[in-house]
């Protein structure tokens, strides 16, 4: 078991050596010139707003309702 421990600490260890060593040896990629691209960031608050609003919404309707019965449930004397 020492010698398995031992080597999942050696594999461990050269695996946090390596990867920023692999991340600088990579080449770095520039951007190109898009001529449509779309406006994906920064849209409108709407949706945003009405998933909020519908949450709310259904929060409110959960927590006011007056269903629930509580004279089954137990009780102390």
């Amino acid at each position: 078991m020492k010698i398995a421990k031992t080597t999942f600490t050696a594999l461990a260890a050269a695996g946090l050596i390596a990867t920023p060593l692999a991340a600088q040896a990579a080449e770095a990629r520039g951007s190109s010139h898009v001529s449509q691209k779309e406006e994906l960031a920064g849209g409108s608050l709407l949706p945003i707003l009405a998933v909020l609003g519908a949450a709310v919404a259904v929060a409110l309707l959960v927590s006011n309702d007056d269903s629930f019965d509580t004279s089954d449930l137990p009780a102390s004397p």
